[in-house]
């Protein structure tokens, strides 16, 4: 996530999401001031509890009031970057270190400048690794600077236009990190995790599936490296096959009528990774939903794209919420188009009609909310909840009725 805003993640380790707000640190965070890093930590019936964490202390390793969360969260306000330039810091979140608690990640901040002056980036990954409650409820975090067996690695996540997308790609212990969306890129940089926190960098070239052309309406999977490439284009990580790895599925971009997926070719808990291979089926109605095709010109689109198990049949879905067509054509807000985990290797589409979509939608229609998904009320089915309106949360939490995808709204204040 570019600058700040909300991300989920599971914190402390109790198997329910939680939400952090990140980008929070101003300038002031070399000396403790106006750094924290609030974090909403799910009750498990739908509601949250926020600790703070300020971090409190110096960001400077020498000093002896030194804090390591001082310091990341002075490493996110990327100091050293061109003067007049604006910060290229994007916050990812994962289980970086294998542990079951979900971690925090920087990538793309400035190292400083060559004596030519041209810009160069952290050789490094700051991970700020979770490390669950203190007693008092806050979040205990240990900050240190991670291999990423590459001085490019951070340059090429840097670019405004990549896109971050964090999931386990080789379906073995520890979260990855790979990024898509780079002009003229011929391949997939993936920063595999070592299941310590640090990373071994691989650029994968995209395969066609077995017996296919990339199959569906591909000729080349270069295209799909120029897909991601799409400024409207969102991708989104998720393991649509069951198999135990994450894939990474394109979606939203201009007049698309598919759902373009890299699936992760890796056997779960091997950690053999050798790729991904390329499909890209029809799937009309989502993806016209998904590139929101009728927002005005001079608007950004506002459509958010989450994936999660929402049917829990072991293979995560897509669902979208906040495209503007649903108001300007006087479509249902009370829809939700959803894309369903792959059969025979192909996304499957529904569109679920309820009341209580109603408000979510409204919500995710403001285009500085955040959809995010995962299993809030710990019921072995993901949830959706759109957050980042003056801290009102509304959640859309699943029915424990088995193979259904019906829903039950709620809303709160965060605490």
């Amino acid at each position: 996530m570019p600058g700040g805003g909300v991300v989920g993640g599971d914190f402390d380790g109790d198997g329910r999401q939680d939400m952090a707000t990140v980008g929070l640190a101003s300038e002031g965070a070399q000396s403790g001031l106006n750094a924290s890093l609030p974090v909403a930590f799910s009750k498990g019936d739908g509601s949250f509890q926020v600790t703070q964490n300020q971090a409190l202390g110096s960001a400077n390793p020498g000093d002896p009031l030194y804090s390591p969360m001082t310091e990341f969260l002075h490493l996110a306000t990327d100091p050293n970057r061109p003067l007049g330039k604006q910060s290229s810091v994007k916050w990812a979140s994962g289980d970086f270190d294998a542990d079951g608690k979900d971690d925090f990640a920087l990538l793309g901040g400035h190292e400083g400048a060559t004596q030519l002056g041209a810009p160069t980036f952290w050789s490094t990954v700051p991970v700020a690794f979770s490390r669950g409650l203190d007693p008092s409820g806050f979040l205990k975090t240990a900050h240190t600077n991670k291999a990423v067996g590459s001085t490019m690695f951070q340059k090429w996540a840097a670019d405004a236009k990549v896109k971050v997308v964090v999931g386990n790609f080789n379906g073995a212990g520890g979260d990855d990190i790979a990024l898509v969306g780079g002009a003229g890129w011929t391949s997939i940089p993936v920063a595999l995790s070592n299941g310590n926190g640090s990373f071994t960098v691989s650029r994968i070239t995209p395969k066609p599936a077995s017996g296919l052309v990339c199959s569906g309406e591909t000729t080349s999977c270069a295209d799909y490296l120029g897909w991601a490439a799409d400024p409207n284009a969102k991708a989104v990580a998720g393991d649509f096959n069951g198999d135990g790895a994450d894939d990474i599925s394109l979606a939203g971009g201009s007049n698309w009528t598919t759902v373009p997926v890299a699936y992760s070719t890796s056997l779960a808990g091997g950690g053999a990774f050798t790729g991904f291979t390329v499909r890209n089926d029809s799937n009309l109605m989502f993806a016209k939903y998904a590139s929101d095709a009728t927002h005005p010109q001079d608007e950004q689109s506002t459509v958010k794209i989450v994936a999660g198990d929402y049917n829990h049949d072991g293979k995560d879905d897509l669902a979208a919420f906040g495209a503007h067509h649903m108001n300007d054509e006087g479509a249902n807000l009370e829809g939700l188009p959803m894309t369903l985990g792959a059969t025979n290797g192909q996304l499957t589409q529904t569109y679920k009609t309820d009341t209580a979509l109603l408000m979510p939608n409204v919500m995710a229609f403001n285009k500085t909310n955040v959809l995010l998904a995962g299993g809030f009320n710990h019921d072995q089915r993901d949830d959706l909840v759109v957050t980042g309106d003056f801290n009102f949360t509304a959640g859309y939490f699943a029915n424990p009725d088995p193979g259904g995808v019906d829903y039950l709204y709620d809303d709160d204040y965060i605490a």
